[in-house]
C-alpha cells in the first residue's frame, strides 16, 4: 500500500495489458519500469478485477504445495 492510502502496489507479470485495459486504474511510475509491479487505484478497480490481481500475485509468489492446495480448492 503506498502513503496516499488509495495506491495499491501489486506484482503482475501482464501488467501491460492491465494498464492498456484501464490505464487509470491500473499503471505505473519509473521506479516501477524494471520490476514486474504496477499500481492500482483503490477508488477505481473493480472489486472483481482486484481479486483476480491479488490471488495471482499470491499464486506466482507462493510455494508450490500452496499452489497445488489452491488448485484443489478452487476445482471442486
Amino acid at each position: 500500500m503506498k502513503e496516499d492510502g488509495e495506491t495499491l502496489v501489486v506484482q503482475s507479470i501482464i501488467r501491460e495489458k492491465w494498464m492498456l485495459k484501464d490505464p487509470l486504474t491500473y499503471f505505473m511510475t519509473d521506479h516501477y519500469q524494471n520490476y514486474d509491479y504496477m499500481l492500482i487505484n483503490l477508488q477505481r478497480v473493480a472489486p472483481e478485477e482486484l481479486t483476480e490481481l491479488l490471488q495471482t500475485a499470491w499464486y506466482n509468489r507462493a510455494p508450490r504445495k500452496l499452489q497445488q492446495q489452491f488448485e484443489e480448492n478452487n476445482h471442486e
